[in-house]
């Protein structure tokens, strides 16, 4: 296997990816344009989903959780810097799509990898899984159906108090990231309805 083919450049090209997209919200706004203050904020939270959407799919093995617990931080960084530098209708249409985004997606890419490497009772989902495959849709339609059923395995583990607290236990890893997801909206609720009783001057 050469270099370019391997699990370690895919998360060196990952992490240079993520890092850059995490720079780029310090560019928003920059100059009075409506390129910088409408169309790049759009184009770099496009860029953000997309990443978030491939990568993840592909790497349900041991840097998993890795790619979580960044993509988990990246997220919360890019929405509270974003947050101070585009107004505030363009923000929160940013903030409701990507947070909608994250939860949905993530909680199918625990279910993929408790799938993947059967931490879960593979019995009650095989067969589901052999008829999805099995129907020889295409593949948008068949990755459609398997997320949904990634879904579905993966959506209860947020309300189970995980029995072992590490960030080994990919279960304490979902759990806490309910809470980090959940304190984001908060956090924006509450400076939404501040906004609206005491509105800034840069908004």
């Amino acid at each position: 296997m050469s270099f370019v083919d391997s699990p370690i450049f895919t998360l060196i090209s990952f992490g240079i990816s993520l890092i850059a997209l995490n720079l780029l919200p310090y560019l928003f706004g920059m100059e009075d344009k409506p390129y910088w203050k409408v169309w790049f904020p759009i184009l770099v939270t496009t860029f953000f989903i997309l990443e978030f959407i491939i990568v993840p799919w592909t790497m349900t093995n041991q840097f998993f959780l890795i790619f979580v617990v960044a993509f988990t931080f990246s997220y919360v960084h890019f929405c509270f810097t974003t947050k101070k530098r585009i107004n505030t209708a363009l923000y929160t249409v940013i903030f409701i799509t990507l947070s909608i985004l994250f939860i949905v997606w993530t909680t199918v890419m625990f279910g993929k990898y408790y799938f993947d490497n059967h931490l879960i009772d593979l019995l009650d989902y095989q067969s589901q899984y052999e008829t999805i495959l099995n129907a020889n849709d295409w593949f948008p339609i068949m990755d459609l159906k398997l997320s949904i059923m990634y879904f579905d395995i993966s959506f209860k583990t947020y309300f189970v108090l995980p029995d072992k607290i590490s960030f080994e236990n990919p279960a304490f890893v979902q759990f806490s990231l309910g809470i980090v997801i959940s304190g984001t909206i908060i956090s924006w609720v509450i400076d939404t309805i501040k906004d609206f009783v005491a509105p800034s001057k840069s908004n």
